[in-house]
């Protein structure tokens, strides 16, 4: 994946494995969501989120949403 141009540091796949999110806690934001059966991005992730600096992904239990 070339959406991210630092160390990714944490990987994270949704429980339906369609989905894997990925980060690196060397710049803020950058945290990605990659939809595997197609290798598309999510363009729109974050978005509203405030992320930050990310250091570690989990899938919320019952939610499609990844923190």
């Amino acid at each position: 994946m070339l959406n991210l141009t630092t160390q990714i540091n944490a990987l994270k796949f949704h429980p339906s494995g369609e989905v894997l999110a990925m980060s690196s806690e060397m710049k803020e934001e950058a945290v990605k969501l990659v939809y595997l059966p197609s290798m598309s991005v999510f363009a729109n992730f974050p978005g509203a989120y405030n992320l930050k600096m990310v250091n570690s992904l989990a899938w919320s239990p019952g939610e499609d949403i990844c923190l």
